[in-house]
């Protein structure tokens, strides 16, 4: 692991209020955002032929050191996917400034397109499933940057107040967002909202939330949009267990680029030629 700083400027919002109320528990989460955004690379195996960047977006209160520590890298190297790895150091600070998206794009994905990835895929616990989506959607910035597609761990997307008023208003589809909705929540809910339209182009969105988490309610609401296998369900609350359940599932689903022969199958056939 090394390190390297690989988002359009951000429409202004009420993101830091929403989720100062929903999510700050303290000052812990308090750390200042730096320009540029740190991050953390573990580069593909040399057998890889394509160049596609996997981003990964921390929970709040954890850091990149905390997600490889937790072993979500290591994941990805067990599966033979063939990308990049960098893991983004988007703490709250982030969110309450509304900074995620502008250095998320400066940091790390512009520099990324500039070096020459075909494709850029990005991945969130919490809130940084949330940061995933705004990045995915483009409603928080000028210029929507299409990529690959999303997975979104437990994602954070709103308070219980916008749940009830889905929930009463006969689900996702039959919801209708105000015209120019200001704040985050509504305006990535409406852009939800075109999973559920065959002619709206959308990139793939693979989500996954415990049963027992306390975000439940909205990703109930989205997961009728989106295709059967594109939903992973497991027992659980927010809790790191889930959330690493949850991630090989997605690794194993996501047509992410795979090594033409794995490492682990490599070492096992060569065993098995040397047996007697």
């Amino acid at each position: 692991m090394h390190d390297r700083s690989p988002y359009p400027a951000t429409r202004r919002s009420r993101l830091a209020a929403t989720l100062a109320l929903g999510l700050l528990a303290g000052c812990a989460y308090l750390r200042s955002p730096s320009v540029p955004m740190a991050s953390t690379l573990d580069a593909a195996p040399a057998a890889a032929t394509s160049r596609v960047l996997l981003v990964i977006l921390p929970g709040v209160g954890d850091t990149p050191d905390d997600l490889i520590r937790h072993g979500m890298v290591q994941m990805v190297r067990e599966r033979g996917i063939a990308a990049d790895v960098v893991i983004a150091d988007a703490h709250f600070g982030y969110y309450r400034s509304r900074q995620t998206v502008q250095r998320l794009w400066q940091d790390v994905i512009a520099p990324a397109r500039a070096s020459g990835y075909a494709g850029v895929w990005l991945a969130g616990i919490s809130i940084g499933g949330l940061g995933a989506m705004l990045y995915g959607s483009g409603v928080e910035s000028d210029a929507p940057d299409p990529i690959a597609g999303v997975l979104s761990i437990a994602p954070y997307l709103g308070d219980a107040a916008l749940r009830d008023e889905i929930v009463a208003a006969g689900g996702l589809l039959a919801w209708q967002p105000p015209a120019e909705p200001e704040d985050f929540a509504r305006r990535l809910f409406a852009w939800l909202r075109g999973y559920g339209d065959p002619t709206a182009k959308r990139p793939p969105l693979y989500l996954g939330i415990g049963t027992d988490d306390k975000f439940f309610g909205h990703a109930e609401l989205l997961a009728p949009l989106l295709p059967a296998d594109h939903v992973i369900t497991v027992a659980g609350a927010h809790r790191w267990r889930p959330w690493l359940e949850i991630w090989g599932e997605m690794l194993d689903r996501a047509p992410l680029p795979r090594l033409a022969a794995r490492p682990a199958a490599d070492a096992i056939a060569t065993a098995a030629t040397a047996a007697p």
